[in-house]
């Protein structure tokens, strides 16, 4: 095992830590096979795709993974922007919130072929459904 791959797998080890989660949880967050996922930590050879991935649904910093650069874990929001830039930003904010969703549903088959889409649409509609049990609208 090299440097590099040895403290990938350790920062991956306190990462998980911090986290609270399991690796097989990441796996499955991931969709990808728990021995393929423990491979590539123990190779030091994780894919930056999954190295994204990781870091915006378990919070787990890619940077800390790859480079022991803190903070290990980061919030829902610092990792969205910085995955746009801020002229994209001001853009979409200077934009009528009807004009992204029409965009939106224009491109829906485009955009449901992101994992990250089809992510964040499961989110939106559990935290419905939390919602009308929460206000006693729950379906029988």
């Amino acid at each position: 095992m090299g440097y590099f791959s040895y403290f990938m797998k350790k920062r991956f080890k306190i990462a998980l830590n911090e986290s609270g989660l399991k690796m097989k949880e990441v796996a499955e967050m991931l969709h990808i096979n728990y021995d393929a996922l423990r491979k590539g930590i123990d190779r030091g050879s994780m894919n930056n795709g999954y190295l994204i991935l990781l870091e915006y649904k378990t919070g787990i910093s890619k940077d800390y993974i790859l480079e022991g650069r803190l903070p290990i874990l980061k919030n829902k929001e610092d990792i969205i922007l910085s995955l746009l830039d801020n002229d994209i930003i001001k853009l979409l904010d200077g934009l009528d919130k009807d004009k992204i969703v029409s965009y939106l549903s224009l491109r829906e088959k485009e955009f449901q072929k992101m994992e990250v889409f089809n992510f964040f649409i499961e989110k939106q509609q559990a935290s419905k459904r939390l919602r009308d049990i929460v206000e006693g609208k729950e379906s029988k």
